[in-house]
């Protein structure tokens, strides 16, 4: 943590809010109070109000008998606050790579915890394309994208995410079986790629792949949606899979900081 600015005497309730923050963010499980209390070095009275804080302003999140776990409310604000660092901005170049390459339109996607999140596409050339409006929001389980932040979430978080969000049918492709939507999301997590065959909207298909930082973590996926009609099996298992597979990968290394190579 940043230290302390020359005659400024700082506010203990904030440090040790930020110090919350700050362990919260270097687990992948949610934390139970005690836990929480017994390394910021604080009674659990006041580590329960600091939370409840942090829950109402939300940045934190409870999960009943499981504990406390960051939102996307603190990525959002830090992407806010380093614009230059935007995984969007970041992988720009390589995005528009990924169309000319292939002819199809492709996007960048983030995930708020329910749904896929479109933030950047470059549009294919051909007359009939498909497009995703940069902000529009899908269920993730019925997407490519969204099912790849899925695959990668740990068990307790995506068993929150099926307790949650009731699985619609959109299409008679739509997964909608909570069994049959975690097999697939075990595959997904294997094959470090997803696929998505008219399950959000008929005639339309997608693959996607993660994009990681330098801890691993998903942060963003990788698209590349056309209509049904153009993709043979030719074209997707040709081309796209390998496409969006390597391309997410050169993303990853653009993100982690270690630079296109």
């Amino acid at each position: 943590m940043a230290g302390k600015a020359a005659g400024v005497k700082p506010v203990q309730a904030v440090l040790r809010a930020l110090q919350i923050l700050e362990l919260l963010g270097q687990q992948d499980r949610a934390l139970p109070l005690g836990e929480i209390a017994a390394s910021i070095g604080l009674n659990e009275s006041t580590t329960y109000r600091l939370l409840q804080t942090l829950v109402q302003a939300g940045f934190v999140a409870s999960a009943p008998r499981r504990g406390f776990r960051l939102t996307a409310k603190l990525f959002d604000l830090g992407q806010a606050a380093i614009p230059g660092m935007e995984v969007r901005t970041l992988v720009r170049p390589l995005l528009e790579e990924v169309v000319s390459r292939c002819n199809e339109t492709a996007n960048i996607v983030l995930f708020d915890g329910v749904e896929a999140v479109y933030v950047d596409q470059v549009q294919s050339t051909h007359r009939i394309r498909i497009l995703a409006e940069v902000g529009r929001r899908l269920p993730a389980y019925a997407t490519a994208s969204g099912k790849v932040f899925l695959a990668h979430l740990p068990p307790e978080q995506l068993e929150r995410y099926l307790h949650a969000v009731p699985l619609h049918r959109f299409t008679p492709h739509t997964i909608a079986d909570r069994d049959q939507l975690i097999r697939h999301l075990a595959l997904i997590r294997q094959q470090g790629f997803a696929e998505e065959n008219q399950e959000m909207e008929e005639g339309v298909s997608c693959v996607a792949a993660p994009i990681k930082d330098d801890r691993g973590r998903v942060v963003a996926a990788l698209s590349i949606s056309g209509p049904t009609s153009r993709w043979t099996d030719a074209l997707v298992e040709g081309l796209l899979i390998p496409t969006v597979r390597e391309y997410a990968e050169r993303m990853s290394r653009v993100v982690a900081g270690e630079g296109d190579r």
